[in-house]
């Protein structure tokens, strides 16, 4: 492909807002952004000129052309996103004034006989037979009329994505689908799969909405990815669980040699997401016990179906709050709250609630990623509370744990108190 016509048009019409979102979303400042994206021109560049010339009626090249935007500027910042962070950032940098514009334009004729002989022609076609970097898909009505899905089979992002190492950071691309029909106002996204994540195919679904409905959903207030750190929920929430599982691997071993696991006995942990840690955790108590505990459906969901060797016999997984869990006095002999306590309600008297349900003797352990300091993470995620290690220490000295012990590395810290 030629860095000609449309590929230098997209890089023309969106630098600025990749540039300015690098500031609000990934904190660099201003001469940080434009030195990014100076290098980030280049190796745009550098992937048009490696990408087959797309056919004429294949409708999918820009979104090949905003996946190598994206691209370049994860090959050109000085530290890799997390899932979030660039989740956020690439729905800011391409929803610009004329991303709007078009997708208020093309909802007024979506579901229109135009609109649907368009579906029909790009399942027709199958781009993705001869471009690796295209798509194939079905167009699949709806029976009761109520919209249309389109289920594609090959992904060119995915494609493009993996090839330069950022698989891990496909949904962060699939968000934008959502943001796109809010913008559209005549439809409501839904989607199950994503090829991304592991499934039979991706589908896009469009549901039609009721007269008026579509302004006063586009008024009101998304659920935003990052919602789902504090309750996984939907399709992004288990996106999450599956991405943070990786991310979170080297604090899990890195804690795990910070306290002692009881050769045997009750364990919980709060706020156990998609159980991971329960399986790590199940190796070194070879005769202990572990109930998994999770607010968030698709946690439980997800814990279970991680776990289904031991479920039943070594693992017990449960919906339900810190705020009052479901044990009696002094029951556990270990309590475990890996990546979590930054998203209870009351932290404070949360760790009181701890403290009950511990045996004496027993430990209770928090394990957390700080972040970086210099970044404003309580408006990036507007769900999150953070805390030192030693704020965490002290409110557990307070709920009457004794000899609080605190051990660092980097941005991670794990905090250890024993009633």
């Amino acid at each position: 492909m030629k860095y000609t016509g449309m590929p230098a048009g997209m890089w023309k019409i969106f630098r600025k807002s990749f540039r300015k979102a690098l500031v609000t979303d990934l904190g660099y400042d201003s001469e940080n952004a434009s030195e990014i994206m100076k290098k980030a021109c280049s190796r745009y560049k550098e992937i048009i000129e490696k990408l087959p010339e797309f056919e004429k009626e294949d409708r999918f090249k820009t979104n090949i052309l905003s996946c190598a935007m994206f691209v370049s500027v994860l090959l050109s910042v000085y530290r890799r996103p997390t899932l979030q962070e660039a989740a956020d950032y690439y729905e800011h940098a391409m929803t610009t004034k004329a991303t709007k514009w078009f997708c208020k334009r093309a909802g007024k004729t979506k579901f229109s006989e135009k609109d649907i002989e368009a579906q029909k022609k790009t399942a027709a076609l199958r781009a993705g037979d001869r471009n690796p970097y295209s798509w194939n898909m079905e167009y699949l009505p709806y029976e009761d009329g109520s919209g249309y899905e389109a289920r594609f089979t090959t992904c060119g992002i995915c494609v493009l994505m993996r090839e330069y190492g950022f698989g891990d950071l496909i949904p962060a691309m699939c968000h934008l689908d959502y943001t796109m029909s809010e913008m559209g106002g005549a439809s409501e996204f839904v989607r199950e799969y994503t090829l991304a994540g592991g499934g039979p195919y991706c589908d896009c679904g469009y549901k039609k909405k009721k007269d008026g409905e579509g302004e006063k959903q586009v008024k009101k207030r998304k659920r935003s990815f990052s919602d789902n750190f504090g309750n996984p929920q939907g399709l992004l929430g288990r996106m999450m669980l599956t991405t943070m599982d990786k991310e979170h691997l080297p604090m899990a071993e890195w804690s795990f040699t910070q306290f002692e696991f009881p050769a045997q006995g009750n364990v919980l942990d709060i706020g156990c997401g998609g159980g991971y840690n329960i399986k790590r955790m199940l190796q070194k108590l070879p005769k202990g016990k572990i109930v998994g505990l999770d607010i968030s459906e698709e946690s439980v969901r997800k814990a279970k179906k991680v776990n289904k060797d031991e479920l039943g016999k070594r693992v017990m997984i449960l919906k339900g709050s810190v705020e009052k869990m479901p044990f009696k006095d002094e029951r556990l002999d270990l309590v475990t709250a890996f990546e979590t306590v930054f998203f209870w309600p009351d932290v404070e008297s949360n760790i009181s609630e701890v403290y009950r349900i511990v045996k004496p003797g027993g430990q209770f352990v928090v394990i957390n990623n700080y972040g970086d300091p210099k970044i404003d993470w309580e408006k990036k995620v507007p769900c999150m509370k953070r805390h030192t290690a030693e704020e965490i220490g002290l409110f557990m000295e307070n709920a009457g744990f004794r000899g609080i012990r605190i051990s660092k590395k980097d941005n991670l810290f794990c905090v250890v108190g024993v009633r």
